[in-house]
């Protein structure tokens, strides 16, 4: 005997969202995403590392404002991404995913690197420590994460 206890539709969409955040998924796919109706699931596709810029030029002017931010987190030049990082401390899970796609620029002030590194929310270190940038000199000295503890 099966027993499910979600029914298609929802099977459906958390496989909709899974592809939507895979950093694996094809980049035409994550288009066809980013017109899906489920929010959240555009939402992942904005903070997907893979989304081609086109994609997120059309999510940057999306109706939705969290996949707007989101989006607007790849695509804002660094000189006014610290703006956009302070507003997306008090977003909860929208402004975990502004700071995740921040995280993932290679583009960082080695300060912006450094600070989240640092911070609340794990997935976010461990982007910014994932980011080839990282390493550079200063920078995980700056966030005061000369090496992990044991």
């Amino acid at each position: 005997m099966s027993r499910s206890y979600l029914k298609k539709e929802d099977e459906e969409a958390a496989l909709r969202k899974a592809v939507a955040a895979n950093p694996a998924s094809p980049q035409p796919v994550l288009g066809d995403l980013a017109g899906d109706p489920d929010p959240i699931v555009r939402r992942q596709v904005a903070a997907n590392p893979s989304t081609p810029p086109e994609v997120l030029t059309r999510l940057a002017r999306s109706d939705d404002q969290p996949t707007r931010a989101i989006a607007e987190a790849a695509t804002t030049p660094d000189v006014k991404l610290h703006d956009v990082l302070q507003t997306a401390r008090d977003e909860g899970d929208d402004g975990v995913l502004v700071r995740l796609r921040i995280a993932r620029r290679t583009d960082l002030p080695n300060g912006m690197l450094a600070e989240l590194a640092a911070d609340p929310d794990a997935a976010v270190v461990s982007a910014a420590r994932s980011n080839p940038r990282f390493t550079e000199p200063g920078v995980a000295a700056h966030a005061g994460l000369l090496h992990d503890p044991p």
